[in-house]
């Protein structure tokens, strides 16, 4: 069966965004039994778990069982600010405490850390967490699943029906929804990857991506617009600037919603090209820093601790900027080497960043600070995605990875320019021009 070994935990409050590195000695073997504790009686207010989220979902099935990493987080409340131990039980397997006291005195935050799960048995697992505060109160638990499915490498993609002509440019998975973006003002939802409805998005300016938080989809596109919906159906409009600009990336992490875009690189502009928007709940939205001039962001990733975003620019000689931040209001510059292409997007695949972009090169990063350049045979790569234990990039061509450094074309002839991919429920599911929409063999190319 599969081991998951934790790494570490971290703690973050909401409010000050202040981390505390909590050591954990937790080995989890998943061996078909089950251990849990009897409730106790105790007295005080409990903590609550709001959100339970980990990162992928799903890995392919390998019969040496290679480990990869996945990323969780528990989002909580405790007004009482007296964690002391979460419980983490895998089922089957067994349950194993944490001890959390780190985050003594915190009211609300979030607890994130990564652990590596083998990959040498197919099946479904149960993950509960729970938190128990000083006195014994339990919180409610909280079950997400995760999947090892059986590899079908050698099989082909297949395509499947979207119902629109319309460009499609993002895509994103929610807990139980798929959402697709793109030209038009195009929205589309799936329960399944198969079957797609058009969703009513209230404009008809091009959507450039959308994210999921956990608890809503963000989606942000032309003239810095930026929709929420808690359902992928219901769409409201948060923000928008009529006359300039345009969001390209989006992602959330640490209790917070980061946007990326430009403003018009235009000669005398009174204002930076570069464009970075945060927000706490999707609603309101304030602008940030650097202030980089000519300078438009592309794609931005989130691995925990740190926000990546790329960025590109037209002045001459050109050059591709990366901007990093531990708090998402703060951001650190720092030039790709050797290059003078564009970096269309970025993803964090549990141990590195990686990035996808023009001129058939690609990046990888262990902090989101140092960085090295790689060959790949493709000149136009505009997305990027990790399952965890394999990278796939997709535009012009796809390619597979193990490590982002070494990358081998897949067989498959794909006529259509994809925009974006994501790896969602054992396959990947990537989206493009005339509104294809094509997912990869069960367990991935």
């Amino acid at each position: 069966m599969p081991t998951v070994a934790s790494q570490a935990l971290q703690t973050k409050t909401e409010t000050s965004l202040r981390t505390l590195t909590l050591p954990l000695l937790l080995a989890v073997l998943l061996t078909g039994c089950d251990s849990s504790t009897d409730p106790e009686t105790s007295i005080g207010t409990s903590p609550v778990i709001t959100n339970f989220t980990f990162s992928p979902e799903s890995t392919a099935y390998y019969p040496w069982g290679d480990p990869i990493t996945v990323r969780g987080t528990v989002t909580f409340t405790d007004n009482e600010g007296d964690l002391a131990t979460l419980l983490l039980s895998i089922n089957p397997g067994r349950a194993d405490t944490i001890d959390v006291t780190g985050a003594t005195g915190i009211t609300s935050g979030e607890l994130y850390g990564v652990f590596r799960v083998g990959t040498g048995a197919p099946g479904s697992y149960s993950v509960t967490v729970t938190l128990i505060d000083s006195k014994g109160n339990r919180s409610n638990p909280t079950t997400k699943n995760f999947r090892v499915a059986v590899d079908r490498s050698g099989a082909t993609w297949g395509y499947r029906t979207s119902g629109t002509t319309s460009e499609l440019l993002g895509i994103a998975a929610g807990d139980s929804l798929l959402v697709a973006v793109g030209e038009q003002g195009t929205i589309l939802t799936s329960r399944d990857g198969r079957a797609w409805e058009t969703r009513n998005s209230g404009t008809t300016d091009p959507l450039w991506a959308v994210a999921w938080t956990g608890q809503e989809f963000i989606a942000v596109g032309e003239f810095c617009t930026i929709l929420s919906s808690t359902d992928g159906i219901v769409w409201t409009t948060r923000y928008q600037k009529r006359s300039e600009g345009a969001l390209h990336g989006v992602t959330s992490g640490g209790g917070l919603i980061v946007a990326v875009g430009g403003y018009p690189m235009m000669q005398g502009a009174s204002t930076d090209s570069t464009l970075i928007l945060t927000s706490p709940d999707g609603i309101v939205w304030t602008e940030r820093g650097p202030g980089l001039r000519w300078h438009s962001l592309q794609g931005i990733a989130w691995s925990g601790t740190r926000f990546v975003a790329t960025a590109t620019t037209e002045a001459s000689p050109s050059e591709v900027v990366v901007l990093s931040s531990v708090d998402g209001l703060a951001w650190t510059p720092d030039t790709l080497p050797g290059v003078d292409y564009s970096v269309f997007d970025i993803t964090w695949t549990g141990t590195s960043f990686v990035t996808a972009g023009t001129g058939g090169v690609s990046f990888v990063s262990n902090n989101g600070m140092g960085w090295q350049r790689y060959t790949l045979d493709a000149t136009h790569q505009t997305g990027i995605a990790s399952s965890g234990g394999k990278l796939v990039t997709v535009g012009w061509n796809t390619l597979t990875s193990d490590d982002g450094r070494s990358w081998d074309r897949i067989p498959a002839q794909i006529p259509q320019r994809l925009r974006d991919v994501i790896w969602h429920d054992f396959q990947y599911i990537a989206v493009g021009e005339q509104g294809t929409i094509i997912v990869s063999p069960p367990g991935g190319p």
